[in-house]
């Protein structure tokens, strides 16, 4: 691991990039840990396990200067929110400024964290690292396009040792997204699931991740290529969301066929295109739910409420897409380790741990 040389991590105060910390010490890596705000780098600095500097997206100067030195950049970082044409400005040019320093300093890898998104709209059948994906269907995966993009022409250019790594649904300890809120959805509600359940949930357990990025950076092959990095196979979002709900102990997921979910839908947000977006962005809000709760109708008496997919995840849940890792085995000697029953056996251990059950 001494030939990393001094590693920066970016978004080392989030799920993938607090791992990727732990494992890079772990390896004895000497690791400088950037976060967006000067808390999160307090609460870094707290585990004295890897330096922590503040360096925000928002902030090109501030990503620049924690590449200084730096011999290996992990890029983990992304800010959310915004327009479209916001949140894409802060988080391109931030990751330029980071690539750009990167390359004045001589990196000697720079391993960016894109997204499966990032290969265009869910589809069914096999999924492999297109040259030239079609447009992404929502803001992230346009902006994930848009970096993926930049960082692969300043590879050809010979700028920058970049390799692009693209993890599908990441789950596990501390994990957010794929983790807590699954699990607070089959502790708190009832899920419905599209496609009688039987969409492809392409899992990926975050240590199998954390091991694709150390790799990355290690071999040559990976300079300048982009990695699809998932589980050795898909399980179905039936599965997936059962293995929450085994957790729990409840019996609170739901898989609907098209037309019973078409109904409920209708059922619960209208026929009128206006009424669903109103109704959905009232249910999405705890404080417009207090003052227009009457525009949602009610469960049955004594049942948790019904959580309903909205429109974007209703697609990601009934695409059959099967994400293949063989470039990464192939180009990267990547093999995932966790299969769902034991990713999901290490993620149950945090829960109970974490007081979460």
């Amino acid at each position: 691991m001494s030939g990393f040389g001094k590693t920066l991590v970016t978004g080392a105060s989030g799920f993938i990039g607090a791992r990727l910390v732990e494992a890079l010490t772990a390896a004895g890596a000497s690791v400088r840990a950037a976060a967006s705000n000067e808390a999160s780098a307090a609460r870094l600095r707290a585990k004295k396990s890897a330096e922590a500097v503040v360096a925000d997206l928002a902030d090109p100067a501030s990503m620049a200067r924690a590449a200084e030195g730096c011999a290996t950049i992990f890029h983990v970082a992304y800010r959310f929110g915004g327009r479209q044409a916001a949140q894409a400005a802060v988080n391109i040019e931030g990751t330029r400024a980071l690539a750009e320093a990167a390359a004045r300093n001589g990196a000697r890898r720079f391993v960016h964290f894109s997204s499966f998104a990032a290969q265009g709209p869910w589809r069914d059948g096999d999924l492999v690292e297109f040259a030239s994906p079609p447009p992404g269907a929502d803001a992230y995966a346009v902006v994930k396009q848009k970096i993926d993009a930049m960082l692969l022409d300043m590879a050809k250019a010979s700028k920058l040792p970049v390799a692009i790594l693209q993890p599908t649904i990441v789950y596990g300890p501390r994990g957010g997204a794929w983790t807590k809120r699954p699990l607070h959805q089959v502790k708190d509600s009832r899920v419905a699931l599209p496609r009688a359940g039987q969409g492809l949930c392409n899992a990926v357990f975050i240590d199998d991740v954390a091991s694709a990025a150390l790799l990355a950076a290690e071999r040559d092959d990976a300079v300048g290529e982009v990695f699809l990095i998932s589980g050795a196979a898909p399980v179905t979002w039936l599965d997936f969301y059962r293995a929450y709900a085994a957790m729990t102990g409840r019996v609170s997921v739901f898989p609907l066929d098209d037309a019973d979910f078409d109904a409920e839908e209708a059922r619960r947000y209208g026929s009128s295109a206006l009424l669903r977006k109103i109704r959905r962005r009232v249910e999405a809000d705890a404080r417009l739910r207090k003052f227009a709760g009457p525009l949602l109708p009610r469960d049955p008496a004594g049942t948790p409420p019904l959580y309903l997919p909205d429109p974007g995840t209703r697609a990601l849940y009934s695409a059959k897409t099967h994400v293949r890792v063989d470039k990464a085995r192939r180009l990267l000697g990547y093999e995932p380790a966790f299969d769902l029953a034991r990713g999901m056996d290490a993620t149950a251990r945090w829960a109970r741990a974490a007081g979460l059950l």
